[in-house]
């Protein structure tokens, strides 16, 4: 039950900011899902990647290269990804690289 809890409201995840800052602790959800991505040859292709989604006050804190420490993994922050839903409210989701 929890782990479902977790998917859709989010769970406690550790960033720890590339920059010298102190490690902080936020609400987020992390999961692989199916989007759509540049590939090297500049092409959209689908891919299976691993995501952060973070509410509003959290995303403007969030900049590539912060690691991001779940229970079971540490990832580093890529990217934004584009949004999906145009509310004021919606959660930002963010690319992660492959466990660091």
């Amino acid at each position: 039950m929890a782990g479902i809890l977790n998917d859709v409201f989010g769970a406690p995840v550790t960033i720890i900011p590339k920059a010298a800052q102190s490690a902080y602790e936020i609400q987020a959800v992390v999961r692989s899902e199916d989007l759509e991505v540049e590939n090297g040859q500049g092409e959209i292709v689908m891919a299976r990647v691993s995501t952060i989604q973070v509410q509003n006050d959290a995303a403007a804190r969030l900049v590539p290269g912060d690691e991001v420490v779940t229970l079971r993994a540490r990832y580093r922050i890529d990217r934004p990804v584009e949004p999906r839903s145009p509310a004021a409210d919606r959660f930002h989701s963010f690319l992660l690289k492959d466990p660091v």
